[in-house]
């Protein structure tokens, strides 16, 4: 069966490659040529299909350390099992039944349709229907449009999962994929020409495989996505790649074989694959505090010169940063957990300690005096004073009066008032003796 021998090959490449131990010498090429057009899929033998997945898969193990060309023997029944899963995955579905319309098969049940292939020759610029047959258009199935000389597709935004191997080895420069799909199966689009692509943010899988071989120069993922599966961007042109802040797991080889010269890897990352980043152009990284575990050989084969860790020490693989020659120590945090003196075989060097910064003293000339509230009348309020002392007034000869003072003033006033009644009574008695007396 072709599809399992290509599941078979890209998930267990390394027993293979042990049955024939010429292959792990396979130098890389990422001109594909004889996969980006290949033959119709009637006219690709097994041997052939298995010879050219191998050429482009040798560079998993050509240039790693001997440990990675051999596998525990749960490996080779995991591929196996992969393998059958895939060959039985291209039968319809129980309770599907296959129609045409429009140039496409397909399968419909409980009012979903799958899509399953053209109906003849595709087109080289496939548009893909969101109906079929009054069915809304969900799914692209396994193997869909596997083979064909494809260079352009458009996705509706009604599908929302991308099938294993969906496009796999076509001649694709362009695709757009709808705003509905959440899934992106294995190898979807692996071995094509492609050399950009817009992952929309309601995608939270990237299946392994997904976009191996291609020729992308960048990648931002979403943070819609959770994880990135095993060479999911393995052998393109890559030189940056943004992971969004959502994203928990890369996957083994996810961005190996590419011209990356920087990456900005997400905050609630908590595991790197063996060989994620390996066989670039790297030559700084920060690892977020969030990341517990780097595989073997995860940054092999880089330029890197500085490596800084966020947070405390994850578990460290073999290797991991084996073949970066200007890289003398990675540095991690002052306070953290841990560390040893090395890690993954490589010096530590502890960051300086945060300087605290020092609480300013205010100076006496800028402590600002209090402003007076002013009263009622417009007129400002007298300040208390700490002097007791009697204050000036220009009106009262210099010494303003006491309390006491404006009191006594009414009882001067009724003491001559009646002084002046006394006196005045007294001389009207003088003058009515006088007038008596004549």
């Amino acid at each position: 069966m072709v599809y399992g021998a290509a599941l078979e090959m890209r998930f267990g490449s390394n027993p293979i490659e042990g049955s024939n131990p010429s292959l792990s010498a396979t130098p890389l090429s990422k001109n594909y040529a004889g996969l980006r057009s290949p033959q119709p899929l009637g006219s690709i033998s097994q041997n052939s299909f298995r010879q050219g997945i191998v050429q482009v898969c040798a560079c998993r193990s050509g240039s790693r350390i001997g440990s990675r060309e051999s596998l525990m023997p749960a490996k080779r029944i995991v591929s196996a099992v992969l393998a059958l899963l895939l060959a039985v995955s291209f039968a319809a579905p129980s309770g599907a039944r296959a129609l045409t319309e429009n140039g496409f098969t397909y399968t419909q049940s409980g009012g979903e349709a799958t899509v399953t292939a053209c109906d003849g020759v595709c087109p080289a610029a496939l548009v893909i229907p969101d109906t079929l047959g009054g069915n809304s258009v969900t799914t692209i199935g396994n193997g869909a449009f596997y083979g064909n000389a494809l260079t352009s597709v458009t996705i509706p935004n009604s599908v929302t999962s991308i099938g294993i191997s969906a496009f796999w080895g076509n001649a694709l420069t362009s695709v757009t994929i709808g705003s509905s799909v959440t899934s992106i199966g294995v190898d979807a689009f692996s071995t094509n020409a492609l050399t950009s692509v817009t992952i929309g943010s309601s995608v939270t899988s990237i299946g392994a495989g997904a976009f191996f071989g291609n020729l992308l120069t960048s990648v931002t993922i979403p943070n819609s996505v959770t994880t990135i599966g095993n060479f999911a961007f393995q052998s393109n042109d890559l030189t940056s790649v943004t992971i969004g802040s959502s994203v928990t797991s890369i996957g083994e080889d996810a961005f190996s074989s590419n011209d990356l010269t920087s990456v900005t890897i997400g905050s609630a990352v908590t595991s790197i694959g063996e060989g994620a980043f390996s066989n670039n152009a790297l030559t700084t990284v920060t690892i977020p505090n969030s990341v517990t575990s780097i595989g073997d050989f995860a940054f092999y084969n880089n330029v890197l010169n500085s490596v800084t860790f966020l947070g405390n020490a994850p578990t460290a693989g073999h290797g991991v940063f084996i073949d970066n020659e200007g890289l003398t120590a990675v540095t991690r945090p002052y306070a953290a957990t841990g560390w040893g003196s090395t890690w993954s075989g490589v010096p530590v060097v502890t960051a300086a300690a945060p300087t605290p910064t020092p609480t300013p003293t205010p100076s006496p000339s800028s402590i600002a005096s209090p402003t007076p509230t002013p009263s009622l009348t417009g007129s400002p309020e007298p300040s208390a004073s700490s002097d007791p002392g009697p204050s000036v007034s220009p009106d009262t000869g210099g010494v303003e009066p006491s309390p006491t003072d404006g009191d006594a003033a009414p009882w001067l006033i009724a003491l001559l008032l009646l002084l002046a009644s006394v006196t005045v009574t007294a001389v009207i008695r003088r003058r009515q003796r006088a007038s008596r007396r004549n």
